[in-house]
């Protein structure tokens, strides 16, 4: 956070509301410092999620996380089209 200036790259962050290591005012603020330098931070708060809570054994919110990254990366003109991958149910993700 103490780094940020005109050349910051965009940035996208995922937190969960009870992550006990960041807290959701740090995002917030790391956010508002990044638009007060006119550049681009995408914040996802997810209720009730600790920290962590999209590494990949929760497949849910693993894939939920993914699907943000791919429309963010395709904002930024990395990537084309829609993102193709789906978010599965629980009892899918297990076949």
């Amino acid at each position: 956070m103490h780094n940020i200036d005109e050349k910051s790259p965009p940035t996208i962050v995922f937190l969960g509301s009870k992550d006990q290591l960041i807290p959701v005012a740090t995002a917030e603020e790391y956010k508002s410092q990044m638009e007060a330098k006119g550049r681009r931070c995408d914040v996802h708060i997810y209720q009730g999620q600790g920290h962590g809570f999209f590494n990949f054994r929760n497949t849910e919110s693993y894939t939920a996380t993914v699907i943000e990254t791919d429309k963010f990366l395709a904002s930024l003109g990395y990537l084309e089209g829609k993102p193709t991958l789906g978010n599965k149910t629980k009892s899918e993700s297990k076949k």
